[in-house]
């Protein structure tokens, strides 16, 4: 080997404060035994001016801490360190000069929820104003706009069918500022501070808090519920039954959201369907967020209270499906939450595991047994169930299905009148005084076209009973 260069590289640690110089002394060098003469020339080392860069991490909603930022020094040597429990952090050691520094985070995501689609909806159509970091998180695809599209995304990450970071973002976790630049000369550097903003937690509920108005449920439902027959009874002339009653104003109070069961037929032997009823007041719920377990559960759709809502549903895993519902403008009011079918015809209601409405800010009453459904709050004689059936509302007293009145035609039929809800099916059906049992069809089923229906029953008998029956 001939020639000059470089013959090692040596490399070794130093303890001493920053900037300090000391001697290199080589005390002995030998080349070929001794056989190659050799001139050597002491050196000596200089400790590198080295500082630190700290500061803190802190989510945009209340100023909470966030940990488990990575925080990368990007420059001629790239340095790192990582927030703690408390959002600060500490990047030792780095050498003086110019860097970007640049935070990045991409987990404890499960705060992102139906209601923030709701957010969404209601910032598109103008029904409320998002500015700041809720804009920011608001627009999950990064494209400057907040619409329906931004909802939908978040709605189907809300049920497990898709996953972070969301189309078009890039990142799970947006910081203000982005990246700072930051220059390391003579001393260390303190409160280089970021805000984290994660994207589709319009709310800002970050961390994943339990709601206090959720409710978990883990007992199996085992009571059994069918259809209501909602009833009104007409009598031949001479016998027919006259109902009065007060007619007052609806009774409603500002009160959690009730639920309930109920079962309804399915569409074969084999199959079960089942609604979950709520009762909600004004302002209204805007999303649900539920998981719910059953057998064989296939299908889930909104119902008539909530067919406003867009609607998401998660691939069913261990008969178990989990729910997200969001809308713009709020609902309130007695109806079916949600229609659920299953291929297994168990005796046993769902088991609704968990459901937070307006991410748990509304607050949520079980009643297992139903009994708030076999109530009448508007006094019209019949509960909240057989409105429901009926087609009626339960919180309007003049919204009632009952027979108006029968008279007999002049080719000697029974013409019975009753109001009717519009697309409903009726049955007319008559025994006799004796038999309280054997009720029959008088005619095929009546679907109704307005809101009063007349049908006319040929050839009835005096002594006879009549009703009429509203059908599922």
């Amino acid at each position: 080997m001939t020639g000059s260069g470089t013959l090692f590289e040596l490399e070794f640690s130093v303890i001493g404060s920053n900037g300090t110089s000391g001697a290199l002394t080589l005390s002995q060098v030998t080349l070929n035994d001794g056989g190659i003469e050799t001139t050597v020339g002491n050196g000596s080392f200089t400790v590198d001016s080295v500082y630190d860069v700290r500061g803190k991490v802190r989510f945009w909603n209340e100023n909470r801490p966030v940990s488990g930022v990575a925080l990368r020094l990007e420059g001629e040597q790239n340095f790192q360190g990582e927030s703690t429990s408390d959002g600060s952090y500490g990047i030792n050691g780095a050498i003086a000069g110019s860097y970007e520094l640049k935070p990045a985070k991409s987990n404890e995501t499960s705060s992102i929820s139906p209601y923030d689609a709701a957010l969404v909806l209601q910032h598109a159509v103008g029904l409320t104003t998002l500015n700041g970091a809720s804009l920011t998180a608001a627009d999950v695809n990064k494209n400057g706009t907040v619409n329906s599209t931004d909802a939908y995304h978040i709605l189907q990450y809300s049920v497990g069918l898709t996953q972070l970071p969301f189309s078009g973002s890039g990142v799970v976790w947006d910081f203000e500022p982005q990246t700072r630049s930051v220059h390391v000369q003579q001393s260390h550097l303190t409160n280089i501070d970021f805000t984290g903003i994660l994207i589709g937690d319009v709310s800002g509920n970050w961390p994943d808090q339990p709601a206090s108005q959720t409710l978990s449920l883990s007992e199996a439902h085992t009571a059994i519920a069918s259809l209501v027959q909602v009833d009104m009874v007409a009598r031949a002339p001479g016998l027919l039954g006259v109902m009065s009653r007060e007619l007052n104003q609806p009774r409603l109070s500002n009160a959690p959201t009730k639920l309930a069961w109920r079962s309804i037929d399915g569409a074969s032997e084999n199959q079960k369907a089942f609604m979950l009823f709520a009762q909600t007041s004004a302002p209204g719920l805007v999303s649900v967020d539920a998981a719910i377990t059953y057998p064989g559960l296939h299908t889930i759709q909104a119902g008539s209270l909530s067919d406003s809502m867009f609607l998401a549903q998660g691939n069913p895993s261990d008969d178990q499906a989990r729910i997200g519902m969001a809308t713009a403008a709020p609902v309130h009011g007695t109806g079916s939450l949600i229609t659920l079918q299953s291929d297994q015809a168990s005796l046993a209601f769902p088991t609704l595991e968990h459901i937070a409405i307006n991410e748990g800010h509304h607050a949520v009453m079980w009643d297992q047994e139903g009994q708030w459904m076999e109530e009448d709050a508007d006094a019209d004689g019949h509960s909240f169930w057989q409105e429901i059936v009926a087609g009626t509302d339960p919180e309007d007293v003049h919204s009632v299905f009952q027979i108006q009145g029968s008279r007999w035609t002049d080719q000697g039929a029974l013409e019975i009148t009753w109001t009717s809800v519009p697309d409903k099916r009726y049955l007319i059906e008559r025994r006799s005084m004796e038999d309280a049992s054997a009720w029959t069809p008088v005619q095929n089923p009546t679907q109704a076209k307005h809101p009063t229906t007349a049908v006319k029953v040929s050839a009835p008998q005096l002594g006879e009973i009549y009703r009429v029956r509203v059908l599922p």
